[in-house]
């Protein structure tokens, strides 16, 4: 495992959206399994800012987690931040990606 320090958290998500758009770009069939909360939203964000929808139009997306009795319009589900940060404006189609449904009868 490489560590690597950043000064800024800006050049920090700047790097982790390069990491992933240099990753998509290499295997366009790539899995990609997206976290939510405060930390990866610039990363999200500055990683749709520079894709396309066309770069991500193999690509399988899965929610690392969500919180149970949290729904996806929920601002904090981890649906709703990966969607609303990378997936809408990268017009990325709901059927390369998948969440947990956190309000599930039968978690």
């Amino acid at each position: 495992m490489q560590i690597q320090k950043f000064s800024t958290s800006e050049i920090l998500a700047q790097n982790v959206a390069d990491y992933i758009h240099n990753l998509v770009k290499q295997k366009p069939t790539a899995t990609l399994v997206l976290t939510s909360g405060n930390t990866p939203i610039r990363a999200y964000q500055l990683l749709a800012a520079q894709s396309t929808a066309e770069e991500f139009a193999n690509c399988m997306i899965i929610g690392l987690d969500e919180w149970m009795g949290v729904g996806p319009k929920n601002e904090g589900s981890c649906q709703y931040i990966v969607e609303e940060n990378l997936l809408k404006p990268l017009g990325v189609s709901s059927v390369n990606y998948m969440f947990f449904d956190g309000l599930s009868d039968d978690l």
